[in-house]
């Protein structure tokens, strides 16, 4: 999947960052973190966002993430929560996370859930991801350049 461009906000992880242009080839551009953005986000495609939640230890940051989704919940059809379970010690907080956008699961939003053990992983996980939407990518996505600007 060489080539396969993206957008990452600045936030994400250097070593996903780093795997992701070196090891899997793709084209990746920075945005600056936005107040809504300001967690490891990815965008796939017009209507793929990942978010890569690691270091999850209080109900705070469960409500930041429910805040985040509903706004991407606006913007997007399918939203790809990958949990970084080597970084969290509370992991009872990934089942308020589930509940949490477990309202958002329609017909329209879709949210779907996978946990990586390291960065690798989290990298793998995120190219099956980017091959199962480059899938169903519009036309009209693949003929402009629309996705390289702002989200927000």
């Amino acid at each position: 999947m060489d080539g396969l461009q993206i957008i990452a906000y600045s936030s994400l992880d250097y070593r996903i960052l780093q795997s992701l242009e070196n090891d899997h080839k793709f084209v990746v551009y920075q945005r600056t973190c936005h107040d809504q953005y300001s967690h490891e986000t990815l965008i796939i495609d017009e209507k793929t966002c990942v978010v890569i939640i690691k270091d999850l230890n209080d109900i705070k940051q469960v409500r930041l993430y429910s805040s985040l989704f509903f706004s991407i919940s606006n913007k997007f059809s399918i939203l790809h929560i990958i949990f970084d379970i080597s970084s969290c010690h509370n992991t009872e907080l990934f089942s308020v996370i589930c509940a949490s956008v477990a309202h958002f699961n329609a017909a329209e939003f879709k949210v779907k859930f996978s946990y990586s053990l390291n960065v690798i992983d989290v990298c793998s996980k995120i190219l099956k991801i980017c091959e199962e939407a480059k899938n169903n990518i519009s036309l009209e996505w693949k003929s402009t350049e629309l996705w390289l600007k702002d989200h927000g």
